[in-house]
This record gives structure tokens, sequence and C-alpha cells, in this order.
């Protein structure tokens, strides 16, 4: 039953859970706002660094965490939608 949650600058998210599955696709789009004008040329001086954790869901006791993921997003055109893979 797995979930991700995604980390950006001060934002959290989480996806829902996919129920008895080992391979989940989600289709959830998450849009993180950055700023424009000046708060726009502050944000290119710090770090853009993306979070991205995999969970699993169990109905009693902690949730296992499966893998995770870090990345830069200033390594991806500013403004356009990700659609990437990358290893855990």
């Amino acid at each position: 039953d797995p979930y991700a949650k995604i980390t950006f600058l001060k934002h959290k998210v989480q996806t829902a859970v996919v129920a008895k599955t080992l391979c989940p696709t989600w289709d959830e789009a998450f849009e993180f706002k950055v700023g424009t004008g000046k708060s726009k040329e502050l944000m290119e001086k710090k770090s853009m660094n993306v979070g991205i954790k995999l969970f699993d869901s169990d109905k009693y006791g902690d949730h296992d965490e499966i893998g995770s993921v870090h990345f830069n997003a200033k390594t991806f055109p500013f403004g356009e939608e990700l659609d990437e893979w990358m290893a855990l």
C-alpha cells in the first residue's frame, strides 16, 4: 500500500495511498510556486532540492520507508512539468 511524501522548500505534500500493489501509479500532479520577480531572483540563489520518500502504509503500527530520492530542481526547465523516472 505505497504512498509518497514530497518536500520542496517549505512545501510538503503527500500522494494518495495505492492499495495492494507493488507497482503503483499515482497520476497526480503537484504545483509548487517559487515566486516571481525579485523573489524569483532570490530563489535562484537558494538550494532547490526536492525530496521524495516512498512509504508502505500499514493499518497498524508505523509506516515502513521503502526508499527515497533527492534531486536539485534547478537541473530541470523552470516552469515546466516534470515527468521523470528516478532510481530509489
